[in-house]
């Protein structure tokens, strides 16, 4: 055990600095990433086309089917077809037109009339030739209208009088009417143009009249039904975008062994990518990178953790020994998977590391440990079949190890080890028969059964491999345990044994104190349990001289009568290094160690300098004072101040609220002057909040002898 000691300092020594501790996770994580790789490489396939699959191939991931994405892409654009809109407005705009051609000819028949009526006696009008009247129509249509409808149909408008013109043009329009409300396309026209042209050839106009009307109607008809290319594109990309994309399931058979490798298998294989040449190089980067993360942000947890950069590299080398630990215990589960069955893996001690964590470095560290523990199982139990990945042991491993670390909140003795294991196994058997009922299975299953007993056997063995190792790590690594702590504060423990009989009357002070102190550390944040457990052993030094201490002094005689100022003040201050050195002997923990030399820091023996003063005036204060060192921690600063204390209240006669907290006050100012808690971290709140929390125990320890105003009243009356 003392070499494996001196081993663990040798190496602490190693990582004291930053950059060491970094190049320590590097080392881990390349180890790691050597051990994982053999689950994650893909295993060369010899695949032929148009040849029968020698073994049943899975997708090692999911990933989309692009070339048959686009095929079914394409088939639902081509099934969309094109959209066309029908220009109502078109009839009436024709209808206007060909009604204002009959108009424009009206207009001007009536102008030819109008200026032969109002002709004067001495000019003579002759009236317009047919050839003038045309030219002015001419003049008053469009050149596009102009240009279309042929000569003679115009003239015939203007040869014809105004009753016929307007039969012709009721006709005409009504046949156009007739044909425009209907649909015509571009390939329609011509035989939209020869229905306007068949109704009007069985009307009633004269010969030349119905000649003129067609070639009107004719003109007429134009292609009233469009295609719309925007609303066409539209509907295309919404019939693409409803295509759901085609994937190759992670897990999803591709071709079972002897079936034909057809050209389309050989496809989805390459798409898949197990047909490059060179497999390893990307789930080698993957692996690195994964475990990059993984450590990498743990890493950054536990310095944020760990507050005390004292004590960093202590609980980093610890973690990497805990972390090479529940690696190589994985990686050996994973070759008894290989050689008997996938269940084996249910028997990893998956509680054994957040219980080793959360007993050692607390539940923080625990927590992070428990997610990185689940997340490399998850890999190292993937059993390679169709993923990198298992989430069945990744939720495994995580929910035991995150109960264990719930379970051992409350109490860390070696009993509390057994049922934290216990309650794993429990909600592990849970947990197996949720999944097995969401996967609708039997639970009558022979592989369910090795499941269940599995289970139960690693939390069993997560328990004893935790109360096996965990004096090993106390003791290599230093680390003062809950569960180290909770041993010492047994009363059977030889030093308090020692302590009650020799010096009953400091053991009492001593249990005071510890319910002072310990009540004052919780409340500021600091070990409550140290605290107690520290005070119970504080006064130990006693025992060398027991009855020069006041509280062993049974029967009234004081030894100090006979002796110098001076000869009793070594005795008195002798009893933090003679505690020490006891404590020492008995190898206790260097925190309680350090709290028995700190309580009184180096703060001066008042009462055997005041009697040395008085037969010497150049006595010297500094040889009256305790050798310390001052109070280094907030547990021996509160201890410190709870030891004055609950000596001086003992000795109070009719205490009173006020009294205790004016007592209270003044130790508390009077060590704040003295400089006793400037090597210390507790601020001015904490220590107003630890002089509430003393105040208040106090009053409840000595309720029944503090005098109220009111009980003062009823005595003054009576």
């Amino acid at each position: 055990m003392e070499s494996f000691y001196q081993f663990i300092q040798r190496v602490k020594y190693l990582f004291q600095g930053s950059i060491a501790q970094l190049f320590l996770y590097v080392g881990l994580g390349v180890l790691l990433v050597v051990l994982l790789f053999p689950h994650v490489r893909p295993d060369d396939l010899n695949i032929e086309m148009y040849n029968p699959s020698p073994e049943t191939i899975r997708s090692p991931s999911t990933i989309e089917d692009v070339e048959s994405t686009e095929k079914r892409r394409e088939e639902a654009r081509k099934r969309v077809q094109d959209v066309y809109i029908v220009r109502l407005e078109y009839t009436q705009n024709r209808i206007d037109l060909i009604t204002s051609i009959f108009q424009t000819v009206e207009e001007i028949e009536r102008a030819e009339t109008e200026d032969e009526g109002n002709g004067n006696s001495t000019t003579t009008r002759t009236s317009l030739s047919i050839a003038d009247k045309l030219d002015a129509l001419k003049e008053e249509l469009t050149p596009e209208v102009a240009d279309e409808i042929d000569e003679q149909t115009l003239r015939i408008l203007l040869q014809t009088n105004e009753q016929e013109r307007s039969v012709m043009q009721d006709v005409t329009v009504t046949a156009v009417n007739s044909v425009m409300t209907q649909e015509i396309s571009s390939s329609e026209v011509e035989e939209a143009k020869q229905r306007v042209e068949d109704q009007l050839r069985f009307s009633s106009l004269p010969s030349s009249r119905k000649e003129a009307s067609i070639e009107l109607g004719r003109f007429a008809i134009v292609q009233n039904k469009f295609y719309d290319p925007t609303q066409t594109d539209e509907l295309r990309e919404e019939a693409v975008n409803l295509v759901e994309p085609v994937q190759i399931l992670e897990g999803q058979v591709i071709v079972e062994q002897g079936d034909l490798v057809t050209r389309d298998v050989y496809r989805q294989l390459d798409v898949a990518g197990l047909l490059q040449e060179d497999q390893s190089t990307k789930p080698l980067i993957g692996t690195f990178l994964f475990v990059a993360l993984v450590l990498g942000g743990f890493f950054f947890h536990t310095k944020k953790g760990i507050a005390d950069h004292s004590h960093r590299a202590n609980h980093l080398v610890l973690f990497a020994f805990v972390f090479l630990l529940f690696v190589g215990l994985m990686k050996g589960f994973t070759l008894l998977t290989d050689v008997t069955m996938p269940t084996i893996a249910f028997l990893f001690p998956a509680a054994l590391t957040p219980m080793l964590l959360t007993v050692l470095l607390g539940e923080k560290i625990a927590f992070g440990s428990s997610l990185v523990q689940a997340l490399l199982a998850s890999m190292f139990f993937s059993e390679n079949v169709s993923s990198n990945f298992s989430a069945i042991s990744l939720l495994f491993v995580l929910i035991s190890g995150v109960v264990a670390v719930l379970s051992l909140r409350r109490g860390t003795m070696k009993a509390n080890v057994f049922q934290t294991g216990f309650i794993v196994a429990m909600v592990g058997i849970v947990f197996q028969l949720s999944v097995t009922l969401l996967r609708s299975g039997s639970l009558f299953d022979e592989e369910l059964g090795f499941s269940l007993l599995f289970t139960i056997l690693s939390g069993v063995l997560s328990s004893i491999l935790v109360v096996g190792l965990l004096p090993i790590f106390e003791s290599g690594f230093g680390i003062l345990s809950t569960m180290k702590l909770i041993e010492l504060s047994n009363p059977n423990h030889p030093l308090l044994k020692k302590l009650l009989t020799e010096t009953p009357g400091t053991y009492h002070h001593s249990v005071m104190v510890a319910n002072l102190s310990e009540a004052a550390c919780e409340t500021v944040g600091a070990n409550g349990l140290l605290a107690r457990v520290a005070c119970y052993y504080h006064d130990v030094g006693k025992t060398v001289r027991p009855h020069f201490f006041i509280e062993n002094q049974m029967n009234g005689r004081n030894p100090h009568d006979e002796l110098t100022p001076s000869r009793s003040k070594d005795i008195i201050i002798a009893h933090t290094t003679d505690g020490a050195r006891l404590l020492k002997q008995y190898k206790l923990p260097k925190e309680v160690v350090d709290i028995a030399k700190e309580h009184h820091g180096t703060s001066s023996v008042k009462y055997f300098y005041h009697q040395a003063k008085e037969k010497d005036e150049n006595v010297k204060e500094a040889s009256f004072r305790y050798p310390g060192p001052k109070p280094q921690t907030r547990e021996a600063a509160v201890i410190s101040i709870a030891d004055s204390v609950e000596a001086a209240t003992r000795s109070m006669k009719s205490p009173t609220e006020e009294k205790i907290e004016c007592l209270v006050d003044s130790i508390v100012k009077e060590r704040l002057q003295d400089g006793q808690f400037d090597e210390c971290e507790l601020t001015m709140q904490q220590l107003q909040t630890v002089k509430k929390s003393l105040c208040d125990t106090l009053k409840g320890m000595f309720h029944t002898r503090i005098e109220y105003p009111e009980d003062r009243e009823k005595e003054k009356n009576s």
